[in-house]
């Protein structure tokens, strides 16, 4: 309100037309300004997996090679109506989606070789010696050498 009743009152200005015209731009920048959010807008899809209707976007290309491999089994090999190798096809569908919908990782990576390991019996050499070990050693050391030289 205090920035429409500026506004109408520099119309009356005094000063010339070119400084009056520049303090009502700055007025409407600011009244501009006084309008916008405090909040800032967010993406709200940002994190979430991407889907086509229903049905999560990353399963398509399994199920596509499912329907592909019933109807090959199915209609092709077996020689069976449409309705069974729908089916068939629904079936491997369903399966493939409750094994791997949220989080494929859990049922997938079960799949994974793991590492072969062995038991062995070696003793133990120690690589570091202490102080003690050390100083007994450089002693006896010192003493084959005086015993070399006489």
């Amino acid at each position: 309100m205090l920035v429409r009743s500026t506004i109408k009152t520099l119309y009356d200005c005094p000063l010339p037309t070119a400084y009056c015209r520049l303090i009502t731009k700055i007025l409407s920048l600011v009244k501009k300004m006084s309008n916008k959010s405090k909040y800032r807008t967010v993406n709200t899809t940002l994190g979430k997996q991407p889907n086509i209707g229903p049905f999560p976007a990353e399963q398509l290309i399994p199920w596509a090679i499912i329907c592909g491999v019933s109807y090959y089994l199915a209609h092709g090999l077996f020689r069976l109506n449409w309705v069974w190798t729908c089916g068939i096809a629904a079936w491997g569908i369903s399966t493939w989606w409750v094994l791997t919908a949220n989080g494929s990782w859990k049922i997938l990576s079960k799949f994974i070789a793991t590492p072969h390991w062995t038991r062995a019996c070696i003793s133990y050499q120690q690589i570091l010696h202490s102080h003690q070990q050390l100083n007994t050693r450089n002693q006896n050391e010192t003493k084959s050498r005086k015993t070399h030289r006489r």
